[in-house]
């Protein structure tokens, strides 16, 4: 190490705790009440699952992307105008507790039409296996919806109606993605 480089990291680098920080001294002096990176690394998590879901599908199902310039970690944004799922135009529901899976290998977004007659929920499976889950619709957690739970659900990418309560099977093959619209 030259005499500029630890120069460099004497000034970013607090002796005391080993946090280094680039921008803000009070970060030096630990964990503290924000979240310093977490807002990126969210961003980061919803880039690689919008960008999953679009390759995925062949891009049949692609959402419009904004750009982020915090001071650390540029990401896209996504939410701000309507987007597709099969040539259907739909918003981007993020709301906790709309959907619940019991299988942590099987990610999720959610969409609905602009009428709001219509869910769709997009599911992937993150490993390189093949994984089963119960999905759970809790449609009294989306504000404004008309969508009844279970009325009738299509498993669109196999084009199949599934009968269901509101809470259903699934089953994804290694990286698999499947769609189902509630209506």
């Amino acid at each position: 190490m030259n005499e500029q480089t630890a120069a460099a990291n004497a000034l970013t680098e607090d002796s005391q705790t080993s946090v280094a920080s680039y921008y803000w001294n009070a970060m030096n002096k630990g964990a503290g009440p924000y979240p310093h990176h977490a807002w990126w690394q969210i961003g980061w998590i919803t880039d690689y699952l919008m960008a999953e879901v679009q390759l995925r599908s062949g891009n049949t199902i692609v959402f419009p992307r904004g750009f982020v310039t915090p001071k650390v970690g540029p990401h896209e944004s996504y939410g701000f105008a309507t987007g597709r799922i099969y040539n259907e135009t739909v918003n981007l529901v993020i709301r906790q507790g709309v959907i619940e899976c019991d299988n942590p290998n099987i990610e999720y977004i959610i969409a609905q039409s602009i009428d709001k007659k219509k869910l769709f929920v997009v599911l992937l499976n993150d490993i390189g296996e093949q994984v089963n889950g119960t999905i759970k619709l809790n449609s009294r957690k989306l504000a404004g919806s008309i969508v009844p739970a279970g009325k009738k659900i299509t498993e669109l990418s196999a084009g199949k109606n599934i009968t269901a309560d509101g809470s259903w099977q699934t089953s994804l093959h290694p990286y698999g993605i499947q769609v189902y619209k509630i209506e």
